[in-house]
């Protein structure tokens, strides 16, 4: 039988394809004003714990602040604790996609709680500019000031240059089938922890994916819950 893979046999065996560690990443305390503010931004379903943006809009200055406190103390903590257990839960709605009707031609997208959304926002807008220090520069997807167009472009004007040149040119197009399904956590949590990560930022996303409660959506019934046990929620502003 085929071992699981782990971060520690990953780093083993591509030892030499990462930069070496990085420093960690260091982000201010969270705000209660960033969260009233990204409240009254944001819009979208609402999570199976029941709040919506609109009565989070109501909310005083004073609850924020609670808010902020709590999480901030969690990612300060050493050893955090459990996240909220109504926080923990996200429907998964199966969106068809073109072609036949069929399993694999569902694209799941997960609706998580609201709250979580907020925060996981403010800190994956934080963290761009850790993003930066690492990413190659070919990559445009999830970056300030790119787009996935921008691919496109490069690609268009390397099959114009070669054309006029008049030599041979390979395009090798990738497209894994439920990408996001065969993703293994221990590895992207290691992989974040070398290149410096904010570590309360990571013991506490990974504290959420492993108590996340997850049910399946589909033609308005919903599945039996179920928790990951690898990859990362479509939908969540980490992934």
């Amino acid at each position: 039988e085929k071992a699981k893979p782990s971060w520690e046999a990953f780093a083993n065996e591509y030892q030499e394809i990462p930069e070496p560690t990085h420093e960690e990443f260091k982000l201010p305390p969270i705000t209660a004003k960033q969260f009233s503010d990204k409240a009254k931004w944001r819009g979208g379903t609402h999570g199976l714990d029941g709040w919506r943006y609109k009565e989070l809009r109501l909310l005083p200055n004073s609850i924020w602040e609670l808010l902020a406190t709590f999480l901030q103390s969690l990612e300060s903590q050493e050893n955090p604790k459990k996240w909220p257990a109504a926080l923990c839960w996200g429907s998964i709605p199966l969106l068809p996609k073109e072609g036949p009707p069929g399993a694999l031609n569902l694209r799941p997208l997960a609706i998580l709680s609201v709250i979580y959304r907020i925060w996981a926002g403010i800190r994956a807008a934080q963290l761009r500019g850790w993003q930066e220090t690492w990413v190659h520069k070919s990559l445009h997807g999830g970056r300030g000031g790119h787009e996935t167009l921008d691919g496109v472009f490069e690609t268009n004007l390397d099959i114009e240059d070669q054309s006029d040149r008049q030599t041979p040119l390979v395009l090798l197009l990738l497209d894994y089938r439920k990408f996001f399904d065969f993703i293994v956590q221990e590895i992207v949590w290691g992989l974040a922890e070398w290149w410096g990560f904010p570590t309360g930022i990571l013991k506490l996303l990974t504290n959420f994916y492993q108590t996340l409660s997850s049910v399946f959506k589909l033609h308005g019934h919903f599945g039996k819950p179920w928790l990951r046990t690898n990859s990362l929620a479509q939908g969540c502003s980490f992934s």
